[in-house]
């Protein structure tokens, strides 16, 4: 593929976020500012994101780049965590990566609320500590290693930005603390929603959050499925446990039931309380059997 046909690739991508809807040159300018920038004044920068939060970005760090390009990067996901979560609640964020979803939930918890946050790369941990502390987040709260069944240690693929992950078999990668959800997790009650990006490992993850699924907490879990092998274990195991999957639209205001076998959008929340989800969002649409 040559640079011309990446670059158009981009750039169409770029135009067709949804917070370019009716101005997509809107996201264009801001990319093509970014860049300029990070290339003739290559430091970070400080911005004011979700809700007067701050947000440290870096110009190699992908996913903080984003929050530049399009404000909420995850458009409908983001939105509806914004309208769901209440001061005094409790977020956990497996896979934190620099911490946008973590920052977001801090605009919205405090005071009294508390996020977790689980990063097993020490570079990238070390930006999401840096944002905590922006947004007066205890950054004891930081977990640094990476989620699976149990406690132990996994090899995991550094370098990577946004798209590291453990690797099976211990094939390649470094060595990296592993810690089981039910292990770290002490008050789950206080925790309504967590959100899940472990590229690929969710079904390892989830199986060292046996206790956590059988006390149904938290009541939705935010899941990124695109590079699940096996979406139809993960919906399963879920399942199981008493949650429904469903697909997150118009900015937070509709949800789409996803039958188990799919087809299965690349993000979904798992969530097995809807009169609470309801009582948070009143002018909620649920579509689906489980409605």
């Amino acid at each position: 593929m040559n640079s011309i046909t990446t670059a158009a690739r981009v750039f169409k991508r770029i135009a067709s976020h949804e917070s370019g809807q009716g101005k997509p040159w809107v996201p264009i300018m801001r990319f093509l500012g970014w860049q300029l920038r990070k290339r003739s004044y290559p430091k970070p920068v400080i911005i004011t994101a979700f809700n007067g939060a701050k947000l440290k970005c870096y110009p190699d760090r992908v996913t903080s780049s984003g929050v530049i390009y399009f404000g909420w990067p995850d458009w409908h996901e983001m939105h509806w965590l914004n309208r769901v979560l209440r001061p005094g609640d409790g977020f956990l964020d497996v896979g934190a990566n620099v911490g946008i979803y973590s920052v977001l939930a801090a605009s919205k918890v405090m005071p009294g609320g508390r996020v977790m946050a689980f990063e097993p790369e020490p570079d990238i941990a070390a930006v999401l500590r840096e944002n905590f502390e922006l947004n007066g987040l205890d950054p004891t709260q930081i977990i640094n290693a990476a989620v699976g069944s149990e406690d132990g240690e996994c090899f995991f693929q550094t370098g990577q930005d946004a798209v590291g992950k453990m690797t099976a078999n211990g094939e390649s990668g470094v060595a990296t603390p592993m810690v089981a959800l039910d292990t770290v997790v002490a008050q789950p009650q206080q925790y309504v929603v967590g959100k899940i990006d472990v590229e690929g490992f969710e079904v390892t993850a989830f199986q060292g959050a046996k206790k956590l699924l059988a006390e149904q907490r938290p009541y939705c879990w935010l899941i990124e499925t695109n590079d699940c092998d096996d979406r139809r274990t993960l919906h399963q195991l879920l399942k199981d446990t008493g949650y429904e999957f469903y697909e997150i639209k118009e900015k937070g205001y509709t949800l789409q039931h996803v039958p188990i076998g799919g087809p299965y959008p690349d993000n979904s929340v798992a969530i097995c309380n809807l009169d609470w989800v309801r009582e948070r969002v009143p002018n909620i649409l649920i579509h689906g059997p489980a409605a």
